[in-house]
């Protein structure tokens, strides 16, 4: 039987699939629920406009109990 994390983030992937948003896409990295690949599109009339920016988010068991980790998977400037 599926935990509540396990349903949650199911729900809304699906949420996201029907109603896709213009800023960033994601998808799951092997079939798990509990890690997704996300694509942030830089948004028009900033510096990051047109770039694309690949990061995974990692969702632990309790979630939403727990918050999710993100990591980019891009290299990044940073100016500190």
């Amino acid at each position: 039987m599926a935990n509540y994390a396990t349903l949650n983030l199911q729900r809304q992937l699906q949420e996201y699939t029907v109603h896709p948003n213009d800023n960033f896409s994601v998808g799951l990295i092997d079939s798990d629920v509990f890690e997704w690949e996300l694509t942030l599109i830089g948004p028009k009339g900033t510096p990051y406009e047109g770039g694309l920016f690949r990061a995974k988010l990692t969702f632990p068991k309790d979630f939403p109990i727990s918050p999710p980790t993100m990591q980019f998977l891009c290299d990044m400037w940073h100016p500190n």
